[in-house]
């Protein structure tokens, strides 16, 4: 359901659809087998799954949106069933925030996604 018109994706939009579920995958599989970590966790490996986490959070919360469902999309639509065009900017701000985090630390640590999930 994640598409209703190609000539209308935007560059991140099919970013989260071919990633989303990649990263999410990756991150569930890291969390018990993940071997490779980044230099910048070496000395605490627990916060590589942190940022594994966060990357899997802004792709899912943008991924529910385009699907016209979850958190994100529901803080920006949730008064429109009344007829109020209103929104709860201080909630949007949050998850964009929470979501430009993610994204910024997935554009980081891209290189560093190399684990073989076969093994």
């Amino acid at each position: 359901m994640f598409f209703t018109s190609k000539k209308n994706l935007t560059i991140r939009d099919q970013c989260v659809h071919l990633f989303a579920d990649e990263i999410a995958g990756y991150s569930d599989w890291y969390e018990e087998k993940g071997l490779k970590l980044p230099p910048d966790f070496a000395q605490n490996p627990s916060e590589w799954t942190e940022v594994l986490h966060k990357m899997k959070r802004a792709f899912q919360l943008l991924k529910e949106e385009k699907d016209g469902e979850g958190a994100y999309w529901l803080a920006k639509n949730k008064w429109k069933e009344f007829g109020i065009i209103e929104q709860d900017t201080e909630e949007i701000e949050e998850y964009e925030e929470e979501i430009q985090e993610g994204l910024m630390l997935f554009g980081k640590y891209l290189f560093w996604l190399t684990d073989d999930k076969t093994r």
